[in-house]
């Protein structure tokens, strides 16, 4: 017997499925279009078709988490042979800043995390440097959950107030 989602979760299939796809995606390997247009866009489909919020919220969060843990597991494998191979950096100078940059995630790397999944610009690049220097895998679940959460509700929640008061803004643009 093959459950409905569209019924659990008063979503379209497609719309479910497109999500996490996106969602997956532009969280590890695009940094454009910027993560939170694409949250605001899904918060107004969510306020003006009355979607379920919360239920939206989880799938978008369980796919963005997706996306960037697969980003961090590829750059902990590869990170340093894609940079070395790349980037026009010398050796010794790529090895001296990823010492560095080792040095620096351990001793604040949690704070790193946390703050950079809520940056505009260290948002996408969080998981690679991560991922490249070798980051503690319980570490990085737990901080990237925490950042994710925090910026996907906030630029979620800006989506849906717009979506849920459209015609108060094309009154204001009429």
């Amino acid at each position: 017997m093959v459950m409905d989602l569209s019924f659990l979760l008063g979503l379209d299939v497609f719309y479910v499925l497109t999500l996490l796809g996106l969602f997956s995606f532009f969280s590890a390997f695009v940094l454009f279009p910027p993560g939170q247009m694409v949250l605001i866009v899904s918060g107004i489909f969510v306020g003006f078709y009355d979607y379920n919020f919360l239920l939206v919220f989880v799938l978008i969060v369980f796919a963005c988490f997706i996306g960037n843990c697969l980003l961090y597991f590829f750059c902990r494998k590869h990170g340093e042979d894609v940079v070395r191979k790349f980037l026009p950096i010398r050796k010794r100078v790529f090895d001296e800043d990823l010492l560095v940059a080792k040095y620096f995630f351990r001793k604040h790397g949690d704070s790193v995390i946390l703050i950079g999944r809520n940056l505009p610009i260290l948002n996408g690049l969080v998981s690679i440097l991560a991922g490249t220097v070798g980051v503690d895998r319980k570490k990085y679940f737990i901080y990237t959950l925490i950042g994710i959460c925090t910026w996907s509700l906030f630029f979620m929640g800006v989506g849906y107030f717009l979506g849920s008061n459209y015609e108060v803004f094309m009154k204001g643009f009429g």
